[in-house]
């Protein structure tokens, strides 16, 4: 495989990944209403809970203004990369916590007593 074929490949499947991605998106944003409501009785620093849940609504909301402002004016690659980046950002993360942590527990159970 040649570069040549391997933007278009990442091209074609930007155009087909933005409703998908949408969709997890807004899953996320209800998980996120439903984790704030369900955690706001036990939190002791009110004013710490509301600035952290502020900030994840806020960029979660810019997120998908751009991308749906890009979208509308035709702009489809650049709006599906508006929400892929953060996808994969996060999703990387979480694989790499997830082997550290197998790795650790690997570690215990050879070396631990």
């Amino acid at each position: 495989m040649n570069l040549q074929n391997v933007i278009s490949y990442i091209k074609d499947k930007l155009e087909k990944i933005f409703w998908p991605l949408i969709v997890c998106y807004a899953l996320y944003l209800v998980f996120e209403i439903y984790s704030y409501y369900d955690e706001k009785e036990s939190f002791m620093d009110k004013v710490y809970f509301e600035n952290m849940y502020q900030a994840k609504f806020l960029t979660l909301a810019l997120i998908l203004a751009a991308a749906l402002i890009f979208k509308v004016t035709g702009k489809v690659r650049i709006a599906s990369l508006i929400l892929v980046i953060p996808a994969i950002i996060t999703v990387g993360t979480f694989l790499i916590v997830m082997l550290v942590i197998a790795g650790l527990a690997i570690l215990f159970i050879l070396f631990g007593n």
